[in-house]
């Protein structure tokens, strides 16, 4: 196969397989959050930073998250191992140590809904020692799907891939000289190429309807967890959404 046959063939794995942008998500204490997802991998991959929270679950606009099913928030990680970064959770459990987990927060209705960080018991609410504060998170910047990639965000881009087309192999319109070598490799590197495309475009179908029915049950749950009140109609574009809404009392069963 020529170089330019090999090119084409790499460019077209490049299409098949994509490329993709890692971030580490730390804690508070510097550690690495092993479990954490970037809420907003745009702004990572441009050189800034987000916030981080469990696969499935909803980014809050203050850094914050919760629980998809329970709408139970928390806090988690980010990106910049200082935390200094204001796209890093602005709630930080004053008066407690740094840890290296997420923090979950309960909603205090004996407090006029004021919220107080859980540390080990699901207590806080009842301690007299505790610190209470209004936890008013926003609007919902992102969904999170199972594998932690954002499934619907506040701001979406599509991305373009531009083919250049084959550059000409040199030969005259006159000219026969290596003409039938350069057609057969031509003919195989297309084959190759159509081969590889179809296996993308199958791909990519099959991503798009498995994101599809995960949009469609996050939104569902989303819905549900925001209808103590009043029931809302979900669109893809989370800036419909409105403000968080307090939980049920139930705390969720993976806190502690």
């Amino acid at each position: 196969m020529s170089h330019r046959s090999r090119q084409t063939v790499v460019f077209s794995l490049a299409l098949l397989t994509g490329v993709s942008s890692t971030s580490t998500c730390y804690y508070n204490t510097g550690d690495i959050d092993d479990d954490g997802h970037p809420c907003n991998p745009d702004a990572v991959a441009n050189g800034g930073h987000s916030a981080c929270c469990h696969a499935n679950d909803v980014c809050w606009s203050d850094g914050s998250c919760s629980t998809y099913g329970g709408n139970i928030p928390y806090t988690m990680s980010c990106t910049d191992s200082t935390w200094g970064n204001s796209a890093c959770p602005t709630i930080q459990c004053e008066g407690q140590e740094a840890t290296d987990a997420e923090t979950w927060m309960a909603i205090c209705y004996a407090h006029n809904g004021t919220s107080c960080c859980l540390r080990g018991s699901p207590t806080c609410c009842t301690d007299s020692s505790s610190i209470f504060f209004d936890y008013s998170p926003g609007r919902p910047l992102a969904i999170l799907d199972s594998d932690g990639s954002p499934v619907a965000s506040t701001s979406s881009s599509a991305t373009t891939v531009t083919a250049t087309p084959l550059a000409s192999n040199g030969l005259t319109k006159g000219s026969k000289s290596g003409s039938n070598a350069g057609e057969i490799g031509l003919g195989v590197a297309l084959g190759v190429v159509i081969v590889i495309a179809a296996i993308a475009i199958t791909a990519l179908s099959m991503k798009a309807r498995s994101e599809r029915a995960t949009r469609k049950r996050t939104e569902a749950a989303l819905a549900a967890a925001r209808g103590f009140q009043q029931s809302y109609g979900l669109k893809g574009d989370l800036s419909s959404l409105p403000p968080w809404v307090p939980p049920p009392v139930e705390l969720p069963s993976r806190q502690f």
